[in-house]
Formats: structure tokens, sequence, C-alpha cells
């Protein structure tokens, strides 16, 4: 049922003056809440969904959606509002406000009638392109236009917004805008001019910004040109090209990343490796691309060394943590014996817990998303670049399916800060304290790895060696042992459990797959605790974290991260382990829920 039509006739008036010379929807929305006699009408709160709703262009199904919540406007707006919003639509003047309120009838109003999508179309076909209201209205405004004539028929209309747009697209002395024209034709194959002229006047672009240095307009004109020739493979010739533009675009990421430094520098030259490791080997020699990828890589390594120096350091506000220190050293000090400080010692800290370490990172993106919602490259200290990751937005955290990948930058903070707290509250005091205490004898050690139940009879001693340098604090030791070792006995305890840990190639050759490939397989979910699991990757494997396997394999850590506090929980959360073990195997499980572990900290 329809509102008042003096209410209706006033909402009118004031959308219709709230909407002059503005060329935002946006704008003519927060020029409307100033209006309190309408701003609290339900209607007036629906309109003003409807300008700020986002527009699915190129699905099959068109249709709008709220911008906070991503809901369908179907679920919005009943048979009533879509009369009422009827009413309004034949008054309005502002075009671009008309054209969306008959749009947005054409799509929800049942049964569909066509002259709404003619009205939209009229509406928004008699906007003109300008600097200045394109990232306002006009953009949303012309993509949706070029849909609508297959449903109306009205191929005049059509005709005018191609002028106008190729208009443009000759015209246009701001890149950006130019950019734009090229990509629309481009995307809705406008063919009202011939295409060599359109991919000539594309090139000369491209040329021109090369020469003003407006690199980031010449490679978005490089892409739409690839995109272009890729269309015209079927034709013969349009492979040859697009391989032409891809080594063109290569050498222009390598002239922007030397005329920079550090991390942008760093991206632009692996940008520019990746294309010209992309292009054909016939043509490689032509164009020197085989010295061109030699001489990158060395300029990757030495400015991405370069960026990591010239990092900034955040210092934080230090934390009090003597209670948990002296609670600490009270728990493995004065015991019976060494057997009994030892056992306190291995329960003394929390091993971490995958669910709240999720939940932490989650709830770090969502308090601060301007942290991750751009893409990220983290290196190391050589320089060299460890993992890329893509930016992500709080509506992909949404549901509980999200990819951890999505949060491993956060993640791994957040697992680095919490072992270098355990380690430093926990760990490491009551280590000393076992040290001054007593001497912890090879042997000790060795017994207890004896009567461990996952540690073969031939890796007793190694392994025994290299629980016992932690307590010598020849930690650097102790990890080019323990990484190698936990490998094997991982790789076995899998065996044992029926995956077949190696790859066996057409020659019969078999060949022993990775341990994060280990790591990965569904029995390893069913044998080890979730948690273990989740350290075990952290630790072990992870691009971002210490990769600790990785670099014993490779010899990367150096004197600083061989000692470092990711090998100390590494070596402590395995002591823990194998001391699991030997309890369970001599059934005392019940005493592990009395365990002296600390209780966690608020």
């Amino acid at each position: 049922m329809k509102k008042d039509i003096k209410e209706m006739e006033r909402m009118i008036d004031i959308i219709n003056a709230c909407s002059m010379d503005i060329n935002s929807y946006g704008d003519i929305s927060y020029n409307l809440l100033v209006h309190k006699e309408i701003s609290s009408s339900d209607l007036f709160k629906k309109i003003n969904t409807i300008l700020n709703a986002r527009i699915h262009l190129k699905k099959k199904n068109t249709f709008y959606v709220e911008p906070s919540t991503g809901k369908n406007l179907s679920d919005l707006l009943s048979e009533d509002d879509l009369d009422n919003i009827a009413f309004l639509a034949e008054k309005i003047t502002h075009l671009p406000v008309r054209g969306r309120l008959y749009d947005v009838l054409w799509l929800y109003k049942k049964p569909r009638q066509r002259n709404f999508a003619s009205e939209a179309l009229n509406a928004f076909s008699s906007l003109d392109i300008k600097e200045d209201n394109w990232y306002g209205y006009v953009k949303d405004v012309f993509y949706r236009a070029l849909y609508l004539p297959k449903f109306t028929q009205e191929f005049s209309a059509y005709d005018v917004i191609e002028s106008k747009i190729m208009t443009c697209f000759h015209e246009a002395n701001n890149p950006y805008l130019f950019c734009e024209m090229a990509d629309i034709i481009t995307s809705n194959s406008i063919k009202n001019e011939d295409d060599v002229l359109i991919n000539k006047v594309i090139r000369t672009f491209i040329y021109k910004s090369k020469k003003s240095k407006d690199y980031v307009s010449a490679y978005r004109c490089l892409t739409i040109l690839y995109e272009r020739y890729k269309n015209d493979i079927f034709q013969g010739n349009g492979d040859h090209k697009c391989q032409l533009v891809n080594l063109y675009h290569a050498r222009l990421l390598d002239e922007e990343g030397r005329e920079y430094q550090g991390l942008h520098a760093v991206n632009c030259f692996n940008e520019s490796l990746k294309k010209y490791k992309a292009s054909k080997i016939t043509l490689r020699g032509i164009f020197d691309v085989d010295e061109a990828i030699t001489a990158l890589k060395a300029m990757i390594r030495k400015e991405g060394k370069h960026a990591y120096e010239s990092m900034a350091i955040i210092k934080t506000e230090p934390l009090d943590i003597s209670v948990e220190v002296n609670r600490a050293i009270e728990l493995v000090s004065e015991q019976k014996d060494i057997i009994h400080s030892l056992y306190n010692f291995c329960f003394i800290a929390h091993p971490v817990n995958k669910k709240r370490m999720i939940k932490d990172a989650v709830e770090s993106i969502r308090n601060h998303p301007f942290q991750s919602i751009f893409p990220s490259i983290v290196t190391d200290r050589d320089g060299r670049v460890l993992a890329k990751t893509n930016g992500v937005e709080i509506d992909e955290l949404k549901d509980e399916d999200y990819s951890l990948e999505n949060i491993i930058i956060p993640l791994s903070q957040g697992f680095s800060i919490y072992i270098s707290l355990q380690i430093q509250a926990r760990i490491a005091p009551a280590l000393k304290q076992i040290c001054e205490e007593y001497y912890i004898d090879y042997k000790v050690i060795k017994d207890l790895c004896e009567h461990c139940g996952f540690i073969p009879d031939s890796k007793i001693a190694l392994f025994s060696q290299a629980l016992h340098f932690g307590f010598e604090y020849n930690f650097s030791a102790s990890v080019h042992l323990l990484a190698p070792l936990l490998e094997d006995i991982i790789r076995k305890i899998l065996y044992d459990q029926g995956e077949y840990s190696a790859i066996i190639d057409m020659n019969a050759k078999s060949t022993e797959v990775s341990i994060s490939t280990l790591l990965d397989k569904p029995k390893a979910k069913e044998v080890f605790d979730e948690n273990f699991l989740f350290e075990l990757k952290m630790l072990l494997t992870n691009n971002i974290g210490s990769n600790l396997r990785n670099a014993v394999a490779h010899g990367l850590l150096d004197d600083d991260t061989a000692s470092g506090g990711d090998v100390v929980y590494l070596w402590w959360r395995i002591l823990r382990w194998v001391m699991l073990s030997v309890v369970i195997g001599h059934n005392e499980y019940q005493e592990l829920k009395n365990a002296p572990v600390i209780e966690e900290s608020e």
C-alpha cells in the first residue's frame, strides 16, 4: 500500500534537491541523511540502501547487494516497497538515481515489466563521461547499461553508449580514465571501430606512459593489450603478439625496479622474473631472456637484503612476568630426584592451542583490518622472498571454512609471540634452575629415550645426544640432529599406520616425500594430536615462520637463529613428547592430569 502522497512528494523534492550536481551515489546518500523529516522513514532507509548497494555486473543473474551484509536486495524489498519506489522513480529528475531505481524495479518487481528496463537504459544512456564523475556512479552505470539492451532490444541506446565510450577513449587526457575506457571496450567486445586501430591507440598510450614513467597506467594497458591479442590466437598471429607484449611488460617492470629500492624494487623484479620465465624458448635467445633472468635474481637478493636492513623496529612496553618465572623455578627446584625435576620441567608450560591461535588471528584481522587487506611479501634476512600472501577481507572470515592461508601472517606472528613468552616466563628459568641444581648426565636422557615408544633402537644414541645438547645450552647442535631425526620418526610412525611415504616414478625408482607433505597426509591428522601437528608444521615447515627443517637441510641457520626461540621450543616440545611416551608406556597416564602446569594468565 502506498504511503501518504504528500510525504512521498516531499521525499521526491528532497531527493531531487540533494542529488543536484552530485557525482556519487554515496554523496547523495550522505546528503539525504541530513533531512531528519525523512531520514527516520522506513522507505527512506531502503532508498538509502539502494543508493549504497553494490551491483554484481558480470554475473548471469544480475542483482544488487547490501554493502554491509552482502545480502541480495530481494530480501529487503517487499511488493509495497516496490510500488512506492515506482511512484518515486517516475518523478525523480536526477538521472543516475532515476536509472538505479528503475533498474531495481526491473530486477525485482514481479511480473517483469520491460518498460522499467527501458526507463533505466534511457536514464543511463543520457549521461556523459567526465573525469569527475566516472568513479562516482558513471562507471557502474555504463557497465550496467551495456547489459540492459539484451533485454529491451533498444540497440539505438546501446549505440549511443558505445559512441560515448569510444569518444572518451580517443579524447581522454586522464591516463586512468583512458585505461578504464580501454578496459570497458575490451571486456565488452565493443567493435564499432577497427581492432587494429584500437590496438594502435593503446600501444601509443603505453609508450607515452613509459616515457612519463607512469608505470601503473602502462602495466594496466599492457594487460588489456595482452587480452586483446589473446582473443586473436585462433586467427593465427595472436600468440606471437601475446609473447611480445609479455616480454615488453617484463622489461618495463625491470626498468621500474631499478629506479627504486627496497620491497617495491623486489616486487617489480619478481613480477618481471615471472613474465620472463613464461616466455617461449624460441624467443629467449632473440631477446636475451636468460641473461635478464640471471641479472634479476642477483637484484632480488641485493634489494631484498637492503629492504630488510632498512625496516623499522617496533618496540612494545615490557611485560612483567616475574610471578610466572618464580612459579616455574619453584616447580622444578628441590624435588626428590632429577627424574621428578625433569618430569615437572616437561609439563612446565602449555603447548600451543591451535583453535585459540586461529581465533586470536581472526580477531586481530577484524580489529585491525588495514593490516591484512593488502597483499604482503615475507622476506628473510638475506632478502630472499619466502612467501607472498593475498589480501583478505573481513567478509571472507565470517564463515568457519576459511583457509588458513588467509590468516597465516597474524597466525605466525601470534605463534611466535606465544612460544617466546613460554620460553622467557617458564622454560628458560626452569631449565636454568635444573642445570644449577643437577648435573644432567647423558645416561639419564638415554635411559628416557630407551623407554620411549616411538624412537627406533637404531636412533636412540643420536636422539639422546640431540636432547642432551639442550641441557648443555648447545641448541645449535641439538636442532641439526633433531630436525632430520624427527622427519624420519614421523615417516616411520605414519608408515606403521599404513601411510606409504614415498613416490614411485615410471622407472620404479622410489623417492621419499618431504616432511611438509608428510604432515599434510590425512593419516597424520588421525595419528597426531591436532595441536602437536600444528606445532610441528609451524616450527618445521611454515615458510613464514622458522621453517627449521628447510633451514637445517640447506645450512640457512646462523649463530643467532640456531639458538633462537623456535629452536629452544622445538627441543622442549620433543622432550615433552618423549616424557609423555615414557609415562604412558608405564601406565601412569593418570599422573598427567595432575601435572604441574602453570595456569594460563589472563
